[in-house]
């Protein structure tokens, strides 16, 4: 009885020990994996909004558009508490009746890191007006999705303005196609833009996470928690003439 009783409790430990190893070792990835997605979601803006990155961009650098041969002057559309710094660029002398592009640059650096790509778009007799929405560049605020909005409807606002209240162009480059597709398509604004150029956008931010990971991974469920959603697919079936 003494040697059963005490197998008993040799197996007995065993197991406990077996399945103890089995739950750490089950529950290490599990924890390491939810420690991720809680990091993406508390620090969601600063992965979606890359406004410093490279390091130096929310300071003003040594380029300026004259560096590539072009006339600019720069200044400030005010869009709620926040003021948005902008340039207004044009090839040799200044025309009056010059038509207007509005350029929304892409996600990360800032105006100087595109004058080269303007300077090679820029034909005589057209200017292009490159600002910069909050928190990007030498613009104040923090970027949001509403911010943004915001920003994109008074910066079209003030291009319109401009140009003599004539319809602009409007080109953007990737998250700057969210901002001008919201801009171009709040109330009465599409009436205000004469062409609309969109390189490199994306339908909405939870269908990017669909495409960049497998469906098996648990980013893709993260969907629920993102703040920033750009339905951008809603506003290109809102469009109704703009070419």
């Amino acid at each position: 009885m003494w040697r059963i009783s005490r197998q008993r409790c040799v197996v007995s430990r065993r197991y406990r020990t077996d399945w103890t190893f089995e739950i750490l070792t089950a529950s290490v990835p599990i924890a390491y994996w939810a420690f991720k997605c809680f990091l993406m979601v508390a620090s969601q803006n600063r992965m979606i909004y890359m406004r410093s990155i490279p390091p130096g961009s929310r300071r003003r650098g040594s380029v300026t558009p004259a560096d590539h041969g072009l006339s600019f002057r720069e200044g400030w559309i005010q869009s709620g508490r926040e003021s948005l710094h902008y340039y207004e660029v044009w090839r040799g002398k200044e025309k009056s009746n010059a038509s207007l592009m509005v350029y929304f640059q892409g996600n990360a650096g800032n105006s100087e890191h595109r004058f080269e790509k303007i300077s090679r778009l820029l034909l005589p007799g057209m200017r292009v007006l490159l600002p910069s929405v909050r928190g990007y560049y030498l613009s104040s605020g923090r970027p949001s999705e509403r911010g943004l909005q915001q920003d994109g409807e008074h910066i079209l606002q003030r291009a319109y303005e401009m140009n003599g209240r004539q319809p602009v162009t409007v080109a953007a480059h990737s998250l700057g196609v969210a901002v001008a597709l919201h801009a171009v398509t709040a109330a009465s604004n599409e009436d205000r833009v004469s062409g609309l150029v969109l390189d490199s956008g994306f339908t909405s931010i939870v269908e990017m996470l669909h495409y960049l990971f497998p469906s098996w991974s648990p980013y893709t469920k993260l969907g629920w928690f993102i703040r920033s959603r750009w339905e951008n697919g809603e506003c290109v079936r809102k469009l109704k003439r703009t070419p």
